[in-house]
């Protein structure tokens, strides 16, 4: 076991670690729908594409990429980015400055955007009949606009300015050529971007390459029979093209009575499927395999003997949650996540760096694949972490959308420490925490400066950020809670049996009280802001914050009063002292 780590108590609970990561303010306030619809099997790289030619006939274009340039996946739900090319080969940058060193490669970036869809966006409501009974469902997107709303809201590389922009006509189609410079917070060095826009009646073609600034003649040199190859060709069909983003949000209600078990197993079995089949699809023609398991498809470029530890590891995660924690979402399938496993972490990063995600570097969220690679520190290195969270966040999701967008910052952050080091390798969890993380606690109970029990299951996000510019620990509180009331091992204190169980219960019957009026509150809020033209957008995003902020606060009060309503305030300091002592 790595130094600074210490064996977590057995049987801690690491059912929701990174299930409420980030989604405490999300808009998704009921259960969801299925996932997007994945994109067709068209959507790819054409198989029978000459040799050293990348043709998209479902898109309607071909060009020759760079020689010895990857090929790198497409993400399950892409739509917007149409193909993706990184060199192989790096080149360096040092800041005489500081004296750093650094190194990037070029990337290209094919993106598409059909003019029917950049128009769309804004709340959308749709009401239909299913078995007799009403299902609203509300769908909030902004796509993109055009390619400089595209790289506004996208690119995560540095602060960039155009340089320059040229309109151009190439074989009787208008192009618009820009130049960007990138030269502040660039964190790998000072970069351009030179996009060439083609302009068609439906859709818009934006050729993107990235790369040093400083070795931009010679990157230049290397792309150009990509400018001299790139051409339109004849479509397949029409483009079918939801406008997704990672601003995008869909939340739905059944005015009665939910679907039967029977039912929502059927819908989730075909998403599955269908995403299942576009993730094989978008394989690039060499390099990658599919593996299909019980519980998730594995995409994976790594070896043989990696891949099918990768591959136990969620199995035995999957299945250890089901069987721990499933009253959290009783009758709730769990659909097989697509594992995207890459053979190292450049790799990883290139993928990770699409288009719906919200920008280079990527997010992940509920429509994406599960992300790992092959880390060189090995099994117990930051790679698998990462997939703990997404494991553990998909799993909630799935089971209990509307109470994961409601759990309580605090929990989410006391759950990570406790999770993103936990193996798999067998059925039973091994389970480790990092000793800086209780010495950091020791010392805020030892100072007199600890944060009550009775004020944590109050605490709201804002308070939490609060209490950290303040100088306090939010975090190490955070996580020494939750271990002691998960863990049979750290609990000293009788009240503290059960208790994480009953306070999830509890909340999950508030948060289905209170969300049918936050989704009303919500609608009023958008209908209000079209009112307002232009400037209701930013009148919009306020009043929903303050929405989510009461939303909030109501939860948080009502969970504690069901939960602690007979504690007296003995109880409370019979507690403490409990909790205090533990560590």
């Amino acid at each position: 076991m790595p130094a600074g780590f210490q064996k977590a108590p057995a049987l801690a609970l690491p059912v929701l670690a990174a299930a409420a990561a980030g989604l405490l303010l999300t808009p998704a306030l009921a259960a969801p729908t299925a996932s997007p619809a994945a994109a067709p099997a068209a959507l790819v790289q054409d198989a029978d594409s000459p040799k050293g030619v990348h043709k998209d006939s479902y898109y309607g274009f071909s060009f020759k990429p760079p020689k010895k340039w990857n090929n790198v996946p497409r993400k399950t739900a892409e739509q917007w980015l149409a193909a993706k090319y990184v060199s192989a080969a790096s080149y360096s940058y040092t800041d005489k400055d500081v004296g750093y060193t650094v190194n990037h490669k070029p990337e290209l970036q094919l993106i598409v955007f059909p003019l029917a869809v950049t128009k769309k966006g804004g709340l959308e409501k749709d009401e239909k009949e299913v078995d007799g009974e009403t299902v609203t469902t509300f769908t909030i997107t902004s796509p993109y606009r055009d390619y400089d709303n595209f790289l506004e809201r996208t690119f995560k590389g540095g602060g960039y300015y155009l340089d320059s922009e040229e309109e151009d006509e190439i074989d009787g189609v208008k192009v618009t050529k820009y130049i960007y410079v990138v030269d502040k917070m660039a964190t790998s060095g000072p970069q351009t971007i030179e996009t060439w826009v083609y302009h068609t009646e439906e859709v818009d073609y934006a050729v993107q390459l990235v790369g040093l600034t400083k070795h931009w003649k010679k990157i230049q040199k290397i792309f150009k029979p990509v400018r001299q190859t790139f051409k339109l060709i004849e479509r397949t069909g029409s483009l079918s093209h939801s406008g997704n983003t990672s601003d995008r949000t869909v939340y739905s209600r059944i005015s009665s009575k939910d679907e039967t078990p029977k039912e929502r197993k059927s819908r989730a079995v075909a998403s599955e499927s269908s995403i299942h089949e576009a993730a094989i699809a978008k394989l690039p023609p060499e390099g990658w395999s599919a593996i299909k398991s019980k519980r998730a498809l594995m995409i994976t470029s790594a070896d043989k003997k990696f891949s099918k530890r990768v591959q136990n590891h969620v199995n035995n995660m999957f299945n250890w949650l089901d069987k721990e924690y499933g009253f959290l979402g009783e009758g709730a399938y769990l659909r097989a996540p697509v594992v995207r496993i890459c053979a190292n972490r450049d790799e990883a990063a290139a993928f990770s760096a699409g288009v719906s995600s919200g920008g280079y570097g990527g997010t992940w969220n509920i429509s994406d694949e599960l992300l790992t690679w092959d880390d060189t520190s090995g099994w117990t290195g930051n790679a698998i972490d990462n997939l703990n969270g997404q494991i553990y966040r998909y799993w909630m999701l799935e089971k209990n959308f509307a109470l994961s967008t409601a759990m309580p910052q605090w929990i989410e952050l006391g759950l990570n420490e406790m999770l993103q080091n936990s193996r798999m390798d067998s059925r039973k969890p091994d389970w480790r925490f990092q000793n800086w993380t209780v010495d950091r606690f020791r010392t805020t109970v030892r100072d007199g400066t600890a944060t009550s029990a009775r004020d944590m299951f109050l605490r709201t996000t804002k308070e939490l950020i609060e209490s950290a510019k303040g100088g306090g620990d939010p975090y190490a509180e955070s996580a020494m809670l939750i271990n002691y009331l998960a863990s049979p091992d750290m609990k000293r204190h009788k009240l503290a049996k059960d208790l994480l169980k009953t306070y999830l219960t509890n909340m999950m019957k508030v948060v289905e009280d209170i969300e049918k009026d936050s989704d009303k509150a919500l609608e009023a809020a958008r209908k209000k802001s079209k009112e307002e033209g232009e400037d209701g957008e930013k009148t919009y995003r306020d009043e929903r914050r303050k929405i989510f902020e009461r939303k909030e606060k109501q939860v948080l009060q009502k969970t504690f009063d069901l939960t602690f309503g007979s504690w007296s305030a003995k109880d409370w300091e019979k507690f403490d002292a409990s909790y205090f002592n533990a560590y």
